[in-house]
């Protein structure tokens, strides 16, 4: 095969790949509950939706290109299996376009069946390269003589990469307000970046040698040996699948296994027929079936040296702007981790090919092999002496290991081998636990539960205040003026804080908008299901302002559409626009004309939650107006909080101008915070780290209310307390004491605002991620059912010990459990 017609034939298979898998990995966000809702109704990603939009019109060409790959299979032994594959394309292609599949997907188990099926085409294509290509493989030598330039490509494929990613690594640092690393961690670091990944390829190494020694025992060893390379190649796809994509969208159990299983040997296999297909035509015999698997990931045999050190540095290039490109814009790591993983194979079998032609007959197998289990051995060696090494080195933190958790927080790649070989087995059991109590499938029935915040609810006789409830999404308190004094962009926030009052320690109990939103309209924690349907029983904001008579104007994103119910008295501020695109300012200009138009003998209820500085909405927009400077905070954030403060003032101003503000309650707040750079981390994802749960929360009462009532602003004070509050406010008393709902932060005497002292359960609204708050706020234990990991975030920076994790552990699963027999689910059982 001709360079020029290698080039095609993989650029076409690529295609065709690429189009399968988005068309399966679509199928299955559908299918999961959370990224339903998330990904698919939200919009958020705007390319995810334009390529449902189109897949019917794509499937042509992509298939025509998959078509020209077999084009020589119509005439030769194997045209029945290439024109069945013809014929069945070409029907699945009008079907198709009279009836497109992605559009019509819904969350239900037909999607995840569809996820599994639209994989096929891949094996299909499989079975005509083998086929048509078989006899080839037999041309390959014995496998003896070459395991020299396998061990080589170990050693410097690890070489490669954790000196790429140390570089990597000061890119993406520099842009941090301080050095988070000094040069010593930085040394240290990188030494325990090289000694985990040549854990990693010393290992491939051992599982290649491992192949062909059972490829030997057989009479014709090389067809086995490229076989047996398939189902390496297709274990790894099954651990990569299973263990970073998967676990990333928080789908667990047998059918994660299944998809998992059928995705990585479908992609090994169209990996293996590539292969086939590109060596057929050899005129050298192939030395071994390693390479002959990997030859469509490398250059091919005869290209310069030239070519090859452009291959490379590409290789890098490209490794490199997608990984600072994804930094800010990420999930769970997840992309920077894939493409981590893509860099190790492709540098793999770069040096593998390049490194062939150094074989010789009398490689010194045992040496080898001894060599690299002595690589093996060191990593565990290492981590014993680190307490030792931390000694000498005076960096604390190298013995606690949080110095090398900042570092793989900057390097995906380090960090995809560290979350790999510190995962806690022994915690097994508890983490099942948490993944049986999350994302719970909408196929599982359960009906609500009567959720009531006082005994008894009925309209009150006194006057009702107008009530506004901002929830600014993702905004942090340290980005306010009233929080923060080297804030100098909110000025009008600042203003208004004045005229109100500040909780200076107030918490989300969820660390995202999926059921951070539901629990302040319940005023409870609830269980990790989206969501329970009917919700109204549960809706003990909307039960209050229902029962009082409230013209609500809401802005009626995709989780209220499911959490309200419908009514003609229900008024969309933000109608006609997607979620991602809410904006407050035209969000609050609705609000203006719509109060203009409202009866003014009736009270006004106000909801609505813009998107102005969610790290996806700043990645769509771009960066910072010219002229404008932050230091010291991350700007493309600040700027946009510059602007809707600017909004917000003139919000205030209106009420003001109309004698409202000292008739209405005001509220200020977040569903969430977010992570800006902290460590390396960005968004908020499956992350509770404190820069998320801790949120702002400025509260305005008219001063009839504020002159009778007492707060104590220094309090721990959560989201979902701000239901009972308006309850009490509204004379709604007694609030009813439960472990799962919020208390009025407001109250006439301090014996109903009882001092709290914790522990508090917080979680990840979308993945098995829980915690335990503790010690007035200042403690966050976190268990991260995702990546099988804990952490502890204390002022004493306090190491995690065994003692710590029993005692949180324990904590966690007796509160969730707690949540789960209030709603009546026995499915997520104890440990």
């Amino acid at each position: 095969m001709s360079a020029a017609s290698r080039t095609s034939f993989l650029a076409a298979r690529l295609l065709f790949g690429a189009y399968v898998l988005l068309t399966s990995f679509y199928c299955l966000l559908v299918y999961i509950p959370f990224t339903y809702h998330e990904l698919i109704e939200f919009h958020l990603l705007g390319w995810v939706t334009a390529f449902a939009r189109l897949h019917h019109f794509l499937f042509w060409p992509v298939f025509a290109s998959a078509l020209a790959t077999i084009r020589g299979d119509f005439r030769t032994p194997t045209r029945a299996a290439a024109w069945a594959f013809a014929l069945f394309g070409a029907v699945a292609g009008f079907w198709l376009a009279l009836h497109p599949l992605l559009p019509s997907l819904r969350n239900d188990s037909w999607s995840y069946l569809a996820s599994l099926l639209t994989l096929l085409p891949l094996l299909a294509l499989c079975v005509i390269d083998v086929l048509a290509c078989w006899p080839a493989i037999r041309r390959v030598r014995s496998a003896s003589g070459h395991d020299w330039p396998v061990f080589l490509a170990s050693v410097q494929a690890a070489v490669f990469l954790s000196g790429l990613y140390f570089v990597l690594t000061w890119l993406h640092s520099r842009s941090a307000a301080e050095p988070p690393f000094s040069a010593t961690e930085r040394i240290a670091s990188l030494g325990f970046s090289l000694v985990s990944h040549m854990v990693v390829f010393l290992g491939a190494f051992v599982s290649v040698c491992l192949a062909r020694s059972l490829a030997g025992m057989s009479r014709n060893p090389a067809p086995l040996e490229f076989l047996l390379c398939v189902v390496l190649a297709a274990a790894a796809g099954f651990a990569a699948v299973r263990g970073l994509i998967l676990s990333s969208v928080s789908l667990s159990g047998a059918r994660a296994d299944l998809f998992a299983l059928l995705c990585g040997i479908c992609v090994a296999s169209a990996l293996g027929g590539a292969a086939l297909r590109i060596n057929a035509g050899r005129e050298e015999e192939a030395p071994n079936g390693l390479l002959v698997l990997l030859s469509p990931l490398a250059p091919p045999p005869r290209f310069s040296s030239a070519g090859r050190v452009a291959w490379i540095v590409g290789l890098a290039v490209a490794t490199g702007a997608i990984t600072l490109r994804a930094s800010v814009m990420d999930w769970n790591y997840l992309i920077q981790k894939l493409t981590a993983a893509a860099a190790w194979v492709l540098a793999f079998a770069f040096f593998q090919s390049t490194g062939e032609a150094r074989a010789t007959r009398s490689d010194p197998l045992p040496l080898l092999l001894a060599g690299s289990l002595f690589g093996l051995a060191a990593y565990g060696g290492l981590e014993a002496f680190r307490p030792k090494l931390a000694l000498v080195l005076r960096e604390p933190d190298l013995a606690t290991g949080s110095m090398l958790d900042r570092y793989a927080g900057y390097d995906p790649s380090y960090k995809l081998l560290r979350d790999a070989l510190s995962r806690q087995a022994e915690d097994g059991s508890f983490y099942r636990f948490l993944q049986r109590n999350t994302n719970l499938p909408r196929t599982l029935r359960i009906g609500p539960v009567d959720v009531k915040m006082t005994p008894a609810l009925a309209p009150s006789a006194a006057p009702k205040p107008n009530i506004f409830v901002i929830v600014i999404d993702s905004l942090r308190k340290d980005y306010l003026s009233p929080y923060n004094p080297k804030v100098r962009f909110t000025p009008s926030i600042e203003s208004f804080a004045q005229q109100s009052v500040v909780m200076e320690n107030a918490f989300s109990r969820y660390g995202a908008t999926g059921l951070s939103e539901p629990s302040i309209w319940a005023g409870a924690m609830l269980l990790h299901k989206q969501y329970v349907t009917p919700f109204s029983p549960m809706n003990s904001l909307e039960k209050l302002i229902v029962a009082e008579g409230y013209q609500r104007l809401v802005s009626l994103d995709t989780i209220l559409k499911v959490l309200l119910e419908p009514s003609a008295s229900l008024v969309d501020l933000d109608e006609g626009t997607l979620n991602k695109d809410y904006d407050l300012c035209r969000s609050l200009q609705q609000l203006r004309k719509k109060m203009s138009e409202a009866d003014p003998a009736r009270p006004v209820f106000a909801y609505t939650q813009p998107q102005n500085i969610h790290i996806a909405q700043i990645m769509r927009e771009g960066s910072v107006p010219a002229g404008e400077e932050y230091p010291g905070f991350y700007a493309p954030y600040a700027s946009r909080l510059r602007r809707i403060d600017t909004c917000f003032g003139e919000f205030v101003r209106f009420l003001k101008d109309r004698q409202l503000f000292e008739s209405s309650i005001v509220i200020l707040t977040s569903d969430h915070g977010d992570c800006l750079g902290e460590e390396g981390r960005w968004g908020h994802a499956y992350l509770i780290q404190p820069e998320i749960l801790r949120v702002p929360m400025i509260i305005h009462l008219p001063e009839k209310l504020r002159s009778r009532l007492s707060c104590d602003p220094k309090a721990i004070a959560f989201l979902t307390d701000i239901t009972p509050t308006l309850y009490y406010l509204l004379g709604h008393r007694p609030i009813v004491s439960k472990p799962l709902f919020g208390k009025p932060l407001f109250t006439e005497t301090l014996r109903e605002r009882e001092e709290r002292h914790g522990p508090w359960l917080v979680a990840s609204s979308y993945g098995p991620v829980y915690g335990i708050l503790d010690r007035d706020g200042r403690s966050l234990y976190i268990a991260d059912g995702v990546n099988f990991q804990d952490s502890l975030y204390d002022l004493t920076r306090e190491p995690v010990t065994r003692q710590t994790r029993e005692r949180y552990q324990r904590l966690i699963e007796e509160q969730v459990l707690e949540i789960a027999r209030f709603y009546g689910f026995e499915g997520g059982g104890p440990r």
